[in-house]
């Protein structure tokens, strides 16, 4: 099973938590994803950065009531946090800086599918 998905762990300090909190699965591959389910494309371009994002360093999600952070990256010496839109936005980097600062994270970063003639403050997904 360990070939088709990957089990992204919950980011936290509390042990308990991580134990508890269900993993958020992930397929290595796309092909897989359109062969099995019937997702949408963001899901898919989501999927697709995970797998892109595997080769920095550990890969964390966040999530509580107020919402979640789609990727956390830990390297060896920093933290990130990324969010993945196929339309990023302001609203969603805003987001974003909000939900990462509880977590004391200062390096955040959209990840983006479609460019928006009036938004450019993001990551394109295809230069990761």
């Amino acid at each position: 099973m360990n070939h088709l998905i990957k089990l992204l762990p919950v980011y936290t300090k509390n042990t308990d938590v991580r134990e508890r909190t269900p993993k958020k699965v992930y397929f290595i591959d796309n092909g897989i994803v359109n062969i099995n389910a019937d997702i949408s494309g963001g899901a898919k371009f989501e999927n697709s950065i995970h797998m892109q994002l595997l080769k920095y360093g550990k890969l964390y999600f966040y999530n509580t009531k107020d919402g979640e952070i789609d990727f956390i990256l830990k390297t060896y010496d920093s933290i990130f946090a990324f969010e993945v839109k196929e339309t990023p936005t302001d609203k969603y980097l805003k987001t974003l800086n909000r939900r990462a600062s509880k977590l004391d994270i200062e390096k955040i970063s959209l990840i983006g599918r479609c460019p928006i003639a009036t938004f450019s403050n993001y990551i394109w997904g295809a230069r990761i």
